[in-house]
């Protein structure tokens, strides 16, 4: 253990390294996104930065007391273990390969600059035989998650081993699961075969640069009060639904991390758990999950590109979910480009609130289904929708859900906008789902989608329509072209919708007479440490 002046001065410097870091280095993406918003990145932008400021990177924590540093080379869980509850751990910089850490409480781990944690272990040319026009590699234990017998996690027809959450990398490129040993017959294709212990590929292993996820968490248990900051965590074999960060205890804080590249989900975030100023990408099925909490806080962070596999759409796969919540607040989040739906909370949460987000380019933008009492506001909520799906790709799309209010959000270029459906969902913790209580006002609404904003009842009871409370008031519409716009029974144009009692004090009006006065939602700051 070094003395406390030299650890002093080296913390200084490692400080000073990571603000240089984020300072100088914007993320790629953000540029882009001034780009096109006909907008500058430069520090003379005077655009309203209403979610500049929590993002901003911030130094670690005051240090008291001695500290234990990981080094590279050491084995991160029996350092933990032999240290008591509540310890401090500083990562040191560089690539930490195949650690998994059981924090306890209390328990504090904490990045220098350059701080990674990679869950890949390299496999040597050396390790490969040639047999017929692949390669093979014997002696491979790594061991895949199995739920009722089979790998976890409903994928797309065709596949099926994308559920097996052992990942292969030639470099920075994810080879292509497939289901069997025949069907590896091109460079970017790879199969385990779990049974025999081989890893069957169709690259050259002298030319490549492979290396395969083996640990499934980089922290994962259910101690309390655990902080995980200023980390990258990077191709863990976390299975669907399981976070790299497991965090399954209560009050566990996940700050400035970047979560990138694992096989299953990003982060799971337990019961009075706080995800922020982090980046949560490129992740296999889901970015950020929770499940079964209360007072959970998902605030300024970047969720984009997740769902890198084929897991089916409708089962679970994108930006987030998140399951039988109370009181979550999700909030000053840019949720973006995801394969999936971004924003979907979904059986039985109550009382969520969403609110100051910018969620874009997502397949569905926000998905509140089966559950009882959301509020959703001051969003921005644009270019969002996939084509083919039915209903599904809405900017927001309220499912047998009871008591939603949508308010003062800015809602633009959607295939659907906002939209309200009633299927026969049976009930759950807290009552039948149905779609009751909806109060959707002080909207600014541009409609460029195919089909029309409003409410579709699909079980006859034809009285959702008009007697469960569910209406709309005071919203302000832009109009790309003459046409249908609503359907609530039917379709309905801009006067038929007010003679049935809707928007009466609203507005409506060809696009370009108005604004959605999307406001800039990004500072170009990093988050985490590259690798």
């Amino acid at each position: 253990m070094s003395s406390s002046t030299n650890r002093n001065r080296t913390w200084a410097v490692a400080l000073l390294t990571l603000l240089v870091v984020a300072l100088a280095a914007p993320a790629a993406s953000a540029q882009e996104y001034y780009s096109r918003r006909g907008t500058s990145a430069s520090t003379e932008d005077t655009t309203d930065n209403t979610y500049a400021e929590g993002l901003a990177p911030v130094a670690p924590p005051a240090r008291t007391g001695e500290e234990v540093v990981l080094e590279l080379g050491d084995d991160f869980a029996a350092v933990v273990a032999a240290h008591p509850a509540g310890t401090h751990f500083r990562i040191a910089a560089g690539v930490h390969r195949g650690q998994s850490v059981t924090p306890r409480d209390g328990d504090t781990f904490t990045g220098d600059a350059g701080a990674v944690l990679d869950g890949t272990v390299p496999l040597r040319a050396g390790d490969f035989s040639r047999s017929g026009g692949v390669w093979v590699a014997a002696g491979q234990t790594a061991e895949a998650f199995v739920h009722n017998g089979r790998f976890h996690g409903s994928t797309e027809d065709g596949f099926e081993r994308h559920a097996a959450n052992n990942d292969l990398w030639n470099g920075d490129t994810r080879l292509n699961h497939v289901n069997s040993r025949g069907e590896v017959d091109s460079p970017d294709e790879w199969f385990f075969d779990y049974e025999r212990d081989e890893v069957v590929v169709g690259v050259d292993p002298a030319s490549a640069s492979l290396s395969l996820s083996v640990p499934w968490h980089a922290f994962r248990s259910e101690a309390t009060g655990v902080t995980v900051q200023h980390v990258t965590v990077t191709r863990y074999g976390s299975p669907a639904q399981h976070g790299a960060i497991h965090a399954q205890g209560h009050g566990w804080t996940v700050r400035h991390t970047t979560v990138t590249e694992n096989h299953g989900g990003g982060v799971l975030i337990g019961p009075f758990g706080t995800l922020s100023h982090s980046r949560i990408t490129a992740n296999g099925q889901i970015g950020v999950t929770a499940w079964y909490g209360e007072g959970i806080v998902v605030d300024s962070n970047e969720i984009a590109h997740n769902r890198t596999l084929q897991y089916r759409l409708g089962w679970e796969a994108g930006g987030t979910k998140f399951k039988e919540t109370t009181g979550m607040v999700f909030s000053n989040n840019w949720v973006h480009h995801n394969d999936g739906t971004g924003i979907w909370f979904d059986i039985d949460n109550r009382d969520s609130v969403i609110r100051s987000n910018l969620a874009e380019d997502n397949l569905i933008g926000v998905n509140i289904e089966i559950s009882y009492g959301a509020e959703i506001s001051d969003n921005t909520i644009r270019d969002n929708g996939a084509e083919g799906y039915g209903d599904i790709g809405a900017g927001i799309w309220v499912s047998n859900s009871s008591n939603v209010e949508i308010h003062h959000n800015e809602i633009a270029d959607n295939r659907l906008d906002i939209l309200a459906t009633h299927y026969e969902r049976g009930a759950g913790a807290h009552g039948r789902y149905e779609t009751h209580g909806l109060d959707v006002h002080h909207n600014h609404i541009r409609i460029t989608g195919e089909k029309p904003t409003g409410l579709r009842v699909y079980t006859g009871e034809d009285h959702f329509y008009t007697e469960r409370g569910n209406t709309f008031r005071d919203n302000t519409y832009d109009l790309s072209e003459a046409g249908t716009t609503f359907w609530w029974q039917g379709d309905r144009s801009w006067d038929q919708w007010q003679a049935l009692g809707f928007d009466v004090n609203g507005s409506f009006a060809a696009a370009g007479n108005g604004s959605t006065g999307v406001r800039t939602p990004y500072a170009p700051v990093g988050y985490g440490h590259a690798a």
